[in-house]
Formats: C-alpha cells, structure tokens, sequence
C-alpha cells in the first residue's frame, strides 16, 4: 500500500477534523434548538397549566355557590306555598342571597333560579352590561329547560348568547333548575398570560368541532390560523391542550416557534458558508506547507537516515528557508554526537550509581549488631560464664567474617542460613532457654542464591521486636518454591510470634508507601531490604508484610530466578516476570 505524503495526511486530517467540528456544531445546534423548543414548550405549558388552574378555581368558587343556592333553594319550602305575599317574601330571601352571592364573587355574572317554564329569581353582576342583562334573559325563557343538567352529572361548558361566550353551569332538582354564567371575557388576564403579546400565538376553547373565544372577532381570527396551519407550514407551531376539570371544555393554546426555526435556519447557512471557506483555506495551506515544512522535514529525515546507519558527521543543510527550521537543522548537526556521548555516560553512570546504592545499604545495617554483642560480652564475665563466652566469641568471630564479605553481592542460600544459624546460636548463649526455632527447605532450594544479608536482615529485625525476657521466641523459617503467573523463583518465610506489624505499617505496604524510617532504627532495616530488592531485581513485589494468628509477625521474601537491575528512569514493567 502506497504511504500518503505528509501534505495529503494533514489535508485529511485537517478535513476529518473539519468535518467533526461541522457536525459538532451541527449536533450542537440540533440539540440546542430541540432544548430551546423544549423549553418553549415547557414554558408554554407552565402558562397553559397556570391559566387552566386559575379559570378552574373562579368555576369551582362559582359551583361551590351554586350548589349552596340550590340547596338554599330548596330548603325554602314557601316557594310553593298558595299565598301570594308568603311566595314572594320567599323569593325575595333567595334573592337577596343571589345579591349577597354576587357580591361576594365578582366573576359570576349571573345567578338564576327557574320553576318548571319561568324564572323566579334571577340577579346580575354590577359589572354585567345592561346590553349583556336582556340577552342573558331572552336567552334563559327561549331555551327553556334544554339546558339544564341532572345533578348527579351537572358541569361546566360553554355557550354563545348573542355572540358571546359564557361558561354555563346549571343544576335540576324537585323541579326547580339553578344556573349560573361567567363571561369567557373575564378571563382576559389569564389568556393574556399564555399569549405574552405573541402575534403568532392564539389561545381558544374547544368543545368537540367548535371554537370559542373571548371575543366574537376572536373565533374569525383562530379560524383563518388553524386553516392557515393546514395549508402553509413554513413554521412549526406548537399546540397544547389542557382539560378543564368537571367540564367537557379543552383549553387549547397554539404557538409559533418562528425565532427558534429562524435560528436554524440561519446556522445551516452559516454552515455551509464555513465549508466554502474552509476548502478555500485548505488549497492556501496546501502551498505552505509544502514549501516551509515539507522540503525541511525531508532534509531532516535524511540526515536522520544517515545517523540510524552510524554516520555521525554528517551535516544537514541549514539553508531552509525558515528561521525555525534554520535553528532546528543546526541544532540537530550539534546535538547529534552530545547525544550519543550522553547515553553511554548516563548508562555507565547509572549502573556504578546502582552497584554503589546497594553496597551503603548493606553497610548502612552493620554497626549497631557489634555494640550489642560487646554488651553481651561483657555481662557473661559478670557471671563468670567462660565457657558460654569462648562459644560466643567463636560464634562472633564467624558472624564478623561473613559480614566482611562487602565484594560479595550475593550468597548461596545455604550459606545465609548457616550465617542465620550461627547468629541463633549467639542468642541462645545470650538468652539460655528463650529461644526456639525451625528452619525448613528442600535442599535443591539451598543451592539457590540470595543478596548477602536479605534474609539477615529480617531475622535481626524480627529479634529485635519479637524478643522478650518473659515468654520463649518461636522462629519459623521455611523455604519453598512458587511458580505462578508472573513469577518463577523461591520465597522465605519467616514468622515469629512477637506482637505482628502495627496496622499502619501494614496499610503503608498494601497501598505501595515506604515504611517510615524513624530515628531509633526500628524500621530501617525493612526499609533497606525492600529497597535492595527493588534495586537488584526490578521489582517492587518482593517484600511482602502480615500478621499471623493469635499473634506474630510474617515476612515473605520473594526471590525470582531471573534479575533484571532497573536503572534510574526505567519503569519496572520490563523486569522478569
């Protein structure tokens, strides 16, 4: 497959970027515009639901009248009665209970009480013209009865009298039939609330295929819209209906989403003029790069083709046209050969600085063992233990001659044992009859190879806290072999049962911290083992801390077949495993 030259790469790159960024900005736009719709509409619906509720709670406050009237109404037994003067004083209480009613609620237009085909009571709104009064009247004896409702299933609607809308509720029992009516018109604050003086928005009440509104003019102009809506949709309109509660009455509100179509319009234009640009920009780009970047780079390339082939004299051309690569040419001509230099240097230097690392830290264990044995020496003649001194001073001097061995780096594990053993013996002559041990291992296991005092270490540590002048020391050392994923080598474990690691330290070691290195030493030693192990095997798994039950103390030392010395500024994934 032919390689794409570094003009076509950037080219395409530069495309694929554009196109993302288009239809990010395409994306964006789509769901900008669909949150901003859904806003407007939720925002519309919030008004539909606000006026909704306020028209439903006038018609409650209206029907909670109403049926208060019509129970009054029918409690007033002398409506029926055959004396003229009784009858009337009787509608004149339920009148002036209308009045009251009235002027309690300022939205009921009318209260009316009828008796089979005439009116008994009736009264009106201070606020209803008197215009409004004979028709609402002429209305009430042309229809009759037809419009009234059973009580049990008696609710709102609207009708027109005389070209106005009212909402009309009227209930029916022992034969009288109680009404009221509210002009749709009163609601005017209400409907104003969802229009938001929106020319483009129209709000109206349906019931079944007609359509009502506060003004006459108003049913002409929702009409013209709705019919212009079926036949023209060169905005989206939003349409939302809501039922008012104990009514066959939809309140319906529709909007136009002129601004928001208006916005996404606009951006595809926008769109498609950044493209025209952009192609326009590449054809200029392709140019320069070619001339300022291309003929450089190549120069560059073959002076690093002649470098890869080990001939580190040659010079690159520093005549690029550019001050940038000017500069970038010579500095590669004299950085080339410094670099090679450096590499080798740092290598050697990092490999002595290695060697030297883990020399100090074997030394840096050695001085508090001998001040302790001198003590030790000195006691035992208090007690004229002469025997037990020869034993401890020939034990000593072993213990002395395998610490001495600072050229070696590593030792047989055999040989650390018997070191190890030789240093339990001083300890029992130090401490007669507090001291017990066991150390296990296949014989192929102590043939293998170890860093000289690894295991030392731990056993000095382990004495130095396990140890007591009350209870005898148990000392568990066993060797095994472990091959897992991941490793392939031998592990010590060494478990004592002294008081165990406090759960700080331990929780330094599971999330990968060093152990604190305190002034009195206690912790130095683990510290020096686990660095010494990271150090001669590239590994930061080696040295792994627990507690054992009822009590104790348990270190494990892992031990692989291979090494793999990590230099400073390598990452431990390339060590044996």
């Amino acid at each position: 497959m032919r390689k794409k030259t570094l003009t076509s790469k950037v080219i395409i790159i530069l495309v694929i970027t554009m196109t993302f960024l288009l239809l990010l900005l395409l994306g964006t736009s789509l769901m900008f515009y669909q949150k901003s719709k859904s806003d407007f509409v939720e925002k519309k619906k919030n008004s539909v639901n606000i006026c909704v509720q306020s028209i439903t709670e006038h018609l409650s406050k209206a029907e909670v009248q109403l049926i208060d009237l019509m129970l009054g109404t029918m409690d007033e037994k002398d409506l029926d009665s055959t004396n003229d003067m009784i009858r009337y004083w009787a509608k004149n209480r339920i009148n002036t209970t209308i009045k009251n009613k009235l002027a309690v609620n300022n939205d009921v237009d009318c209260f009316f009480v009828k008796k089979d085909d005439s009116i008994m009571v009736k009264g009106y709104s201070t606020l209803l013209p008197g215009l409004s009064r004979r028709h609402i009247m002429k209305y009430l004896w042309k229809n009759e009865r037809t419009d009234a409702f059973k009580t049990r299933n008696s609710h709102w609607k609207i009708i027109e009298i005389d070209e106005e809308a009212f909402f009309y509720l009227a209930y029916e029992m022992g034969g009288y039939t109680v009404g009221a009516l509210i002009r749709v018109s009163i609601f005017d604050d209400a409907l104003c609330l969802v229009l938001e003086q929106d020319i483009d928005s129209y709000t109206y009440f349906e019931k079944k295929q007609a359509i009502y509104t506060y003004e006459a003019k108003g049913i002409e102009q929702i009409a013209k819209a709705l019919a212009y809506k079926q036949n023209n949709l060169k905005y989206e309109r939003v349409v939302i209906k809501n039922s008012i509660p104990n009514s066959d009455i939809t309140f319906v509100s529709s909007f136009e989403i002129r601004v928001l179509n208006l916005l996404l319009n606009n951006t595809f234009i926008m769109l498609i003029g950044i493209v025209f640009l952009f192609m326009a920009m590449l054809f200029v780009l392709k140019k320069i790069i070619s001339l300022y970047i291309i003929h450089p780079i190549q120069w560059l390339l073959e002076g690093m083709q002649h470098i890869a082939k080990g001939k580190f004299d040659y010079i690159i051309q520093e005549d690029s046209g550019s001050i940038e690569f000017d500069e970038l040419n010579s500095s590669f001509n004299r950085m080339v050969k410094e670099i090679v230099d450096l590499r080798i240097n740092k290598y050697e230097q990092q490999i002595r600085d290695s060697e030297r690392r883990i020399k100090l830290l074997r030394m840096q264990i050695k001085p508090h063992f001998y001040l302790n044995a001198m003590t030790t020496i000195r006691n035992m003649t208090y007690l004229d233990r002469k025997e037990d001194i020869r034993e401890y001073l020939d034990a000593l001097s072993e213990h002395i001659r395998y610490m001495l061995r600072v050229n070696s780096d590593e030792v047989k594990l055999e040989e650390e044992l018997s070191h190890i053993e030789n240093y339990l013996k001083m300890q029992e002559i130090k401490f007669p009859n507090s001291v017990a041990y066991y150390i296990g291992g296949s014989k192929e296991l102590r043939n293998k190879t170890i860093g000289h005092l690894l295991l030392f270490t731990v056993i000095e540590n382990a004495f130095k806290f396990a140890m007591n002048l009350y209870d005898t020391m148990m000392l568990l050392i066993q060797c095994e072999a472990v091959e897992e994923k991941g490793f392939r080598g031998f592990r010590i474990i060494i478990e004592d049962n002294g008081k165990g690691f406090p759960m700080e330290q331990l929780e330094k070691f599971r999330i990968g911290n060093e152990v604190e290195e305190k002034q009195d030493g206690k912790h130095i030693g683990l510290s020096n083992i686990k660095k010494t192990l990271e150090l001669q095997y590239g590994r930061t798994d080696l040295l792994r801390l627990s507690n054992v039950e009822p009590h104790g103390a348990r270190v494990e030392l892992w031990i692989p077949d291979e090494k793999n010395i990590v230099l400073e500024g390598d990452q431990y994934e390339n060590a044996y495993c």
